[in-house]
């Protein structure tokens, strides 16, 4: 039985994202995967028609993932991923203007 366990973290223009992995191969049954990614893109301030500063907005995505992989012979292998995405925007002070 082979197990992994993967952490990553990263900071770019775009925002502070991190990672965590882990794989399991208990051996003929296939491999299993969870994993788990959220990205931090920051704050940004809210503003009206004239540049007024109305609130700040927050935006966080997460996504959470279970795999399965499984050869079928020596030259195939298949396999097939469920995802769950979920963006989070949240506003304090007037933020009338959100979807």
């Amino acid at each position: 039985m082979a197990n992994e366990i993967a952490i990553h973290h990263s900071e770019t223009v775009v925002g502070q994202g991190n990672a965590l992995s882990y794989v399991m191969s208990p051996g003929r049954i296939g491999t299993f995967a969870l994993s788990f990614n959220l990205l931090d893109l920051g704050t940004q301030d809210a503003t009206d028609d004239q540049g007024q500063i109305q609130g700040t907005i927050s935006s966080l995505d997460f996504t959470y993932a279970l795999s399965y992989a499984l050869s079928l012979s020596r030259y195939l292998t298949v396999g097939a991923t469920v995802k769950h995405v979920e963006l989070r925007v949240s506003c304090s002070g007037l933020c009338t203007d959100l979807p």
